[in-house]
């Protein structure tokens, strides 16, 4: 079964998906134990009531911010490569960091600047910098002359 894709699911939307599974469970092995565990946005109280009135016990995150957090933190090493710490010397790779997360603090400002409607305004940190950013160079040497 295929919930909004790309959307998070309303408390219906997630019930209905554990009525289903729990029912398929349960025809086959009536008296199991089942402990249903979900992320933050599975944290509805329909959800949670669905549950509790069908003998489900259940773990669901209830932090939204932290899922967004790891998405800034993985923008972060991916999106701008400061994971990349591969230097010799502590201070060169301390540097580099440094120059990541004025990067990183750049393209978060610019994102955050562009109109509500925008596509800039969730476009990833990647999207941002090949788009905007990303300086071109001439060659005005070459080996020949």
């Amino acid at each position: 079964m295929i919930l909004r894709s790309g959307k998070t699911p309303d408390g219906t939307e997630v019930a209905m998906v554990l009525r289903h599974v729990i029912r398929a469970i349960r025809a086959r092995w009536p008296r199991v134990e089942i402990m249903v565990r979900g992320d933050s946005h599975y944290g509805r109280p329909e959800a949670m009531a669905w549950c509790e009135r069908n003998r489900v016990a259940y773990i669901f995150g209830l932090d939204c911010g932290r899922g967004q957090m790891e998405n800034l933190i993985k923008a972060h090493k991916l999106h701008l490569a400061s994971d990349r710490t591969s230097c010799s010397k502590a201070t060169a790779n301390q540097f580099r960091l440094l120059t990541h997360t004025a990067a990183y603090w750049l393209i978060h400002t610019l994102r955050g600047l562009a109109p509500k409607n925008s596509f800039w305004r969730d476009a990833q940190f990647d999207t941002i910098r090949l788009a905007l950013i990303k300086i071109a160079a001439r060659v005005t040497e070459r080996v020949t002359r």
